[in-house]
């Protein structure tokens, strides 16, 4: 059953591979959050730098709890995460970006609605050059929707990962996120879709999340490689729900024939 206190148990997952250099400052945002979360858990996915001696303090002082496990990417990380979760609630933190103070205080009273299945807000750039700058008017969600939302979502990703709660018995219910390697990148898009299926989204027209830019983050993939991800997407969402989904087919043919070109 889901809780429908106003202070429902969160869970924090972060997965992390080589974010010695920021994820310090990450775990630093969720400890100084005005809603305390029920734990902290941190999946390092085969970091080869010194993110476990980084962590070490928030390790031995049982402020977070620490799991390493071979590099299978950011999909498996978090489902590891959430297997290892008690919390009701679930909200996601990528290991170089920042929570504002009252990022969870704020998405958890949106809960309350049962329908509510996930909850995501608006966010700022955070420079990566260690001088904390913010560049709010670089970057910023144009576009965002609340209720069912799943045609909107389809046409385009307007969900960061980092500002995202949700419930955990309905990400049990979809299976978690995708793990396979060709849904690299793409496997939070999945997941989002998926989520929206069982329920109503909201939103907070606030920025509660600093995204860090810098070039680790930064996508270098051809044009090519972008194209076959949207392909493979789309074929998985007519698999997995047998829908009619011709409204697509003349876009989804014009890939096609870009891709063989």
């Amino acid at each position: 059953m889901v809780r429908t206190s106003p202070k429902p148990l969160v869970s924090v997952i972060i997965p992390s591979f080589n974010a010695a250099k920021y994820i310090t400052e990450a775990v630093d945002s969720v400890l100084a959050q005005t809603h305390k979360p029920l734990e902290i858990i941190v999946v390092d996915d085969g970091s080869s730098d010194n993110t476990k001696e980084v962590l070490k303090p928030f390790i031995e002082s049982r402020k977070i709890k620490y799991f390493y496990r071979e590099n299978k990417g950011p999909g498996a990380a978090r489902n590891r995460g959430i297997k290892e979760s008690n919390g009701d609630l679930i909200a996601f933190l990528d290991s170089d970006d920042v929570w504002l103070p009252e990022k969870l205080e704020k998405q958890l009273k949106l809960f309350q609605n049962p329908e509510t299945v996930l909850v995501y807000s608006d966010m700022e750039m955070l420079g990566g050059d260690d001088s904390g700058k913010r560049f709010s008017k670089v970057f910023k969600i144009k576009r965002f929707y609340r209720g069912r939302v799943f045609n909107r979502l389809i046409e385009e990703n307007f969900i960061p990962n980092s500002t995202v709660v949700v419930r955990k018995n309905t990400l049990q219910g979809i299976g978690g996120f995708v793990e396979d390697r060709k849904f690299f990148s793409a496997e939070d898009y999945l997941c989002w879709l998926f989520l929206v299926r069982r329920g109503s989204v909201d939103f907070i027209d606030e920025a509660l999340v600093l995204y860090r830019w810098h070039a680790n983050n930064i996508s270098h993939q051809s044009d090519r490689e972008s194209y076959q991800r949207l392909v493979g997407i789309y074929a998985k969402l007519i698999y997995e729900f047998g829908f009619d989904f011709r409204i697509f087919w003349k876009y989804l043919e014009s890939i096609v024939k870009m891709l063989v070109l």
